[in-house]
């Protein structure tokens, strides 16, 4: 085999369609359908924990258009309840992040850990994302 470029690299921008939920920029995203050749597919902000989870939305984006989602790196993400630092992660509804419990939910879901913490739900907390 030649050389090899890979199509996307961990950690890059992708390309991506709104599907029927508007996107805040700042919500995880999960994977709704299969696109075109140009685009990974159409997100919508995640409802629930996911192994679809794929990054982060770039901006607010309204259904139908065409937006960027982040993957890889750190990420302020909005917390749905009380987070411990070091916690790992998982999406929740509303495009938000959630404690995953490690050995019970399915290792999929598993989107980054918290590096700092929460006390309630709707706090921004930091996420290292290695999905």
């Amino acid at each position: 085999m030649g050389d090899y470029v890979p199509i996307y690299k961990s950690g890059a921008a992708l390309p991506a369609t709104v599907g029927a939920t508007a996107l805040v920029g700042g919500n995880v995203v999960t994977l709704s359908a299969a696109g075109g050749p140009q685009t990974i597919g159409t997100v919508i902000p995640s409802t629930a924990a996911s192994g679809l989870s794929i990054g982060v939305a770039s901006t607010d984006a309204a259904v139908g258009t065409r937006t960027t989602i982040l993957r890889g790196g750190v990420h302020e993400l909005v917390a749905s309840a009380a987070i411990t630092a070091l916690a790992p992660l998982k999406s929740a509804a509303g495009g938000q992040v959630t404690v995953m419990t490690i050995g019970t939910d399915p290792q999929d879901q598993l989107i980054g850990y918290a590096l700092t913490a929460a006390t309630a739900a709707g706090q921004l907390i930091r996420v290292l994302w290695v999905k």
